[in-house]
């Protein structure tokens, strides 16, 4: 008989194609229109603070996907955009670049996995989630307070505490079926702990309510913003 190709399952978290689709839908701007905007359109904004030059924000863009579609290190991300960020920030700053790189990509997994995790065949097998810090010296207190909730996928303490909680954030959610979540033990109380500004809420496009002027593009950016409807 013919081999076959097993099919992909939904949750299979080598999956990065959603990832890269959630990457692709954030609209390049400048710091100064990022700060006329407000609400929604924040949550489909790349930008990056203290930086004026469109094209400049399609370079970074474009590294960081690279490092989302490819897997591309830090060192790699550092060099391709290092110099031209502390010229434009006016000083050498490695500390916010490894932010926008370890932001970014993490954002972009979370979004993926999470589409991937709400998916109906998932959600039926696998009706809860857990909260997955890393707890080390660099874990943040709120990530070390969520560290271990289990509770279900459909709970409301999921709209304020799903990961990243904030920059550079390690943490991420884990699915659990019904017998594994009652093994572990459901939180009955989950903590009030607050995750930063901008952080904590499931991923979600919208797009179709906000559409950038792509005349106002550089080429290529337009392209690739293009490329990922």
């Amino acid at each position: 008989m013919p081999s076959r190709t097993p099919k992909r399952p939904p949750a299979d978290p080598a999956a990065f194609d959603q990832a890269v689709t959630w990457f692709r839908e954030r609209m390049m701007m400048t710091d100064d229109e990022f700060s006329a905007i407000e609400g929604a359109s924040h949550d489909t904004a790349f930008t990056i603070a203290g930086v004026a030059q469109l094209d400049l924000v399609e370079q970074v863009w474009t590294e960081a996907d690279r490092a989302v579609a490819n897997g591309e290190t830090l060192e790699s991300f550092q060099d391709a955009v290092g110099d031209k960020l502390a010229a434009a920030w006016g000083a050498d700053m490695p500390w916010r670049v490894e932010t926008i790189y370890r932001t970014n990509v993490q954002r972009a997994y979370a979004a993926g996995r999470y589409e991937q995790m709400t998916h109906p065949a998932v959600q039926k097998a696998r009706p809860f989630w857990r909260f997955s810090a890393i707890l080390d010296g660099r874990t943040t207190t709120v990530c070390s307070e969520c560290d271990g909730v289990v509770v279900a996928a459909d709970d409301r303490w999921w709209q304020g505490h799903y990961a990243p909680l904030h920059f550079n954030c390690r943490s991420h959610v884990v699915t659990l079926s019904e017998s594994e979540a009652q093994e572990e033990g459901i939180t009955q109380v989950p903590p009030r702990a607050e995750a930063m500004e901008g952080f904590g809420e499931p991923p979600a496009v919208s797009r179709d309510d906000v559409e950038p002027d792509l005349t106002e593009y550089p080429a290529a950016l337009a392209d690739a913003y293009s490329e990922g409807e």
